[in-house]
């Protein structure tokens, strides 16, 4: 092996564990001492790339005269923690709770589980990218997981690792390279609903035995195409005196959890005429300003997913329509307004609360062009 350059630091192996070795030189100002400093991780693409830095870091000060040879200042910046994997992804949990709702921190926990199930105790230090790799391959393979959930998933946990990286429990990111060239297969959207079915499932509604109560929440989701959550948050303070004119600015989660919208934007629009007429219709004479426009049928809040899972799943089985989420009445709306009615895109991207580029992106081709807002139920 040819002898190294003066103030050369290499990276060396030594039980599987990187190492740095190099010589303080007496023409770099030092007295020939041999150094050798364990970088505590171990031999892999990711932690090669740290021990890398850090022997330019060292090499820099011998050059420099900025050495320290106590090391200190080298060691200082290498992670010395030994917690699990899943133990760092629970503190990662604690700290995310501070800043999210907890529709999103069941989500962590799902996650928490996988990491769990596939790494066991294997500390957090040691991960490299082909551990990385190893995971993503299990949850597409093993545990039979859509590309867009195990996209969602590695998104999360080298967020998780970022974060590691700043606190110093681990060194580097190994998840990122992973996360930056997984490929998500485009899935075809589900179709909007027709102006046929929009109508026969707000009749299935009203004529509905057991559902029936809910037939003007779901006439009013469908009519202006907001998210289910917006409906359920809906308050009367939130509508003009005659009901002429909404403000969409909250949303409720899956746990009732009152927060902003999912753009965190608040929208207004005038409401087509049959709307208005809804909702006046069951406006209580002493409704107060904080009332629930859509209550439950015990005045309590609407769950939207039991609501999904339940009500809608039955009436539109009966109807003879093909399943699709409350979701869609987003893309349904948008469709049957621009479509069938020439609306302006820009003016339905505002009332959607999307940017018109998302309206273009996600529902749209060739479309017309006009002012007025459509009744979706009209002849």
């Amino acid at each position: 092996m040819p002898k190294s350059a003066k103030g050369t630091v290499t990276v060396r192996v030594a039980k599987g564990r990187l190492t740095l070795r190099w010589t303080w030189s007496e023409e770099l100002g030092g007295n020939r001492e041999r150094y050798e400093m364990a970088i505590g991780l171990p031999d892999n693409p990711t932690n090669r790339k740290v021990a890398e830095l850090k022997a330019k870091l060292i090499e820099r000060d011998l050059a420099h005269d900025g050495f320290d040879p106590t090391l200190e200042k080298y060691r200082s910046s290498l992670p010395t923690s030994r917690i699990s994997i899943e133990e760092l992804f629970k503190r990662f949990i604690e700290y995310k709770k501070q800043y999210v709702y907890e529709t999103t921190l069941i989500k962590y926990r799902g996650l928490s589980n996988h990491l769990e199930k596939f790494f066991k105790q294997k500390t957090a230090v040691s991960l490299g990218e082909t551990e990385a790799v190893g995971f993503r391959d299990w949850l597409l393979k093993s545990e039979k997981l859509q590309p867009i959930t195990v996209f969602d998933k590695l998104t999360l946990v080298s967020a998780c690792w970022e974060w590691g990286v700043k606190r110093k429990f681990v060194a580097s990111n190994p998840w990122g390279e992973v996360v930056r060239t997984f490929k998500v297969p485009p899935k075809q959207k589900s179709k909007p609903f027709s102006k046929a079915e929009v109508r026969a499932i707000v009749q299935g509604f009203r004529v509905d035995p057991e559902y029936s109560y809910y037939a003007d929440f779901v006439e009013f989701f469908l009519s202006i195409g907001c998210r289910t959550g917006e409906a359920v948050a809906l308050q009367w303070k939130h509508l003009s005196d005659d009901c002429s004119a909404i403000w969409i600015g909250e949303s409720v989660t899956v746990d009732g959890d009152r927060k902003a919208t999912k753009t965190n934007e608040s929208r207004d629009f005038i409401l087509p005429e049959r709307v208005q007429e809804l909702l006046k219709r069951r406006k209580p004479h002493n409704a107060k300003p904080d009332d629930a426009v859509f209550p439950s049928r015990r005045g309590k809040t609407i769950n939207p997913r039991n609501f999904a899972k339940r009500a809608w799943k039955e009436v539109l089985g009966k109807a003879g329509i093909d399943y699709r989420r409350p979701y869609n009445s987003r893309h349904t709306m948008a469709s049957l307004s621009i479509f069938e009615y020439g609306e302006n895109p820009a003016k339905i991207a505002r009332m959607l609360g999307h940017d018109p580029r998302t309206l273009f992106r996600n529902y749209l081709g060739e479309v017309g062009d006009r002012s007025s807002l459509p009744d979706v139920l009209s002849d």
